[in-house]
């Protein structure tokens, strides 16, 4: 479940980087030149190679600090995820025990109104058969 959870949110960030402009911008770039290069077949040309290379380097710059940012955010998906898995059972165990305290205090209820009218239906029989003791 975290690790569909993880790659939805890697999709997720790599489509809000190719969507970002700098990232569109670098990577046109990149096909231009690529482009020129492969017409001009054997002839480099020195301007061309440099911002091949620029572009490169851009790309890989691009591509780390992207990676730092997927590492960064899954570390922090960890940790709440395994703070959430902590307040869980936390509460869990609250409810567990407020469940525990109602059902002792169900019990007592319905033990003592269970007595009360034991109680009651005695006293009555005996007034009754007093009554008929005297008449």
């Amino acid at each position: 479940m975290a690790g569909s959870y993880l790659n939805q949110l890697k999709n997720l960030i790599v489509e809000n980087v190719s969507k970002n402009a700098n990232f569109q911008n670098v990577v046109t770039e990149f096909n231009k030149i690529n482009k020129d290069l492969k017409s001009r077949g054997s002839q480099w040309n020195k301007q061309a190679h440099t911002r091949y290379n620029e572009v490169v380097k851009d790309i890989n710059t691009t591509q780390k600090t992207l990676d730092k940012e997927v590492r960064k955010a899954i570390v922090q998906l960890k940790k709440s995820a395994v703070q959430v898995e902590k307040n869980l059972t936390t509460y869990k165990k609250k409810a567990l025990a407020q469940k525990s305290k109602l059902e002792k205090l169900l019990n007592k209820r319905t033990g003592k109104a269970g007595k009360g009218k034991a109680r009651r239906a005695g006293a009555t029989r005996k007034r009754t058969s007093a009554k008929r003791a005297t008449a």
